[in-house]
């Protein structure tokens, strides 16, 4: 089997479940961005009789290239993007972000670049994977025990951070909130769930993401920044779903409400119930 390419590829991000997922049953893969400049290609390349290909890293760790695909869809929304892929096929080995050059640009993906889509030039090594293209099937589903805990030196260039900043935010928000430090997502409190242990804990995010600053860094000023619970930070840095303290907010309070009306149908449900 040989897959005919499009010259033009699209570097995104998304975890190992949504991927599988979105091959197996065909549910289409959601980002807020808009992949207007895609979806011309798309159409471009269904009349010429090739296919996008699309390469996905772990959302959890975009450091490494987990595999790819080609795009069988492409539907834009006033607030992003639904697309849906074909069979996930296997890179001919271990590839990075950094191998993609950029489409407009001709430059490389930066290191750190952590944020979807990128319009990239379709690399030589996925045309000639393409000639005779491999399944790619999650391994981790086998891994049952591993070696950890060995002592090894890594050295790697890290963005410069500024411990100052966070404490004068948390500060700030102590005064606003007499004493408190509450999610500005989901409003979850440390000091009132976890009593002294919590008191004064708090994460800061970045509303810009750090990665995306130039080399020579950027300005930051308290208002660049939200206080958040460990979860809620986590989960906006984990998927292109949710990029703002807003979205993830929105999300946050549907699935609140959502449960209020299951638990008010279920207590109906027990007081409908014959003595």
């Amino acid at each position: 089997m040989k897959l005919s390419l499009d010259a033009s590829c699209v570097y995104t991000i998304a975890t190992r479940e949504r991927i599988t997922e979105a091959a197996n049953s065909g549910t289409p893969l959601y980002e807020s961005k808009r992949w207007i400049s895609a979806a011309a290609i798309n159409r471009d390349a269904i009349k010429s009789g090739t296919k996008l290909p699309v390469l996905f890293a772990d959302a959890r760790n975009c450091s490494v290239l987990l595999g790819w695909s080609t795009v069988s869809s492409i539907t834009i929304t006033d607030s992003g993007t639904h697309y849906t892929i074909g069979t996930l096929w296997k890179l001919p080995a271990r590839m990075r972000p950094q191998n993609l050059q950029v489409l407009n640009s001709g430059n490389y993906i930066a290191e750190g670049h952590i944020r979807p889509y990128v319009l990239c030039r379709t690399p030589s090594f996925l045309f000639n994977a393409a000639k005779d293209p491999k399944s790619w099937v999650p391994d981790n589903a086998d891994i049952i025990e591993v070696q950890e805990g060995r002592r090894r030196l890594v050295e790697h260039m890290r963005r410069e951070r500024k411990p100052a900043l966070v404490v004068a935010l948390k500060k700030q928000w102590l005064e606003k909130n007499n004493g408190r430090l509450p999610c500005q997502v989901c409003g979850f409190d440390f000091l009132e769930t976890y009593g002294p242990l919590g008191a004064g804990f708090a994460e800061a995010h970045h509303k810009e993401f750090l990665a995306d600053a130039p080399d020579e860094g950027r300005s930051s000023s308290l208002r660049d920044f939200a206080v958040v619970c460990a979860n809620c930070h986590r989960m906006l840095h984990q998927s292109p779903e949710y990029p703002t303290i807003e979205a993830l907010r929105g999300r946050v309070r549907h699935a609140c409400q959502k449960k209020l009306r299951k638990d008010q149908e279920n207590r109906s449900f027990r007081t409908d119930l014959p003595m």
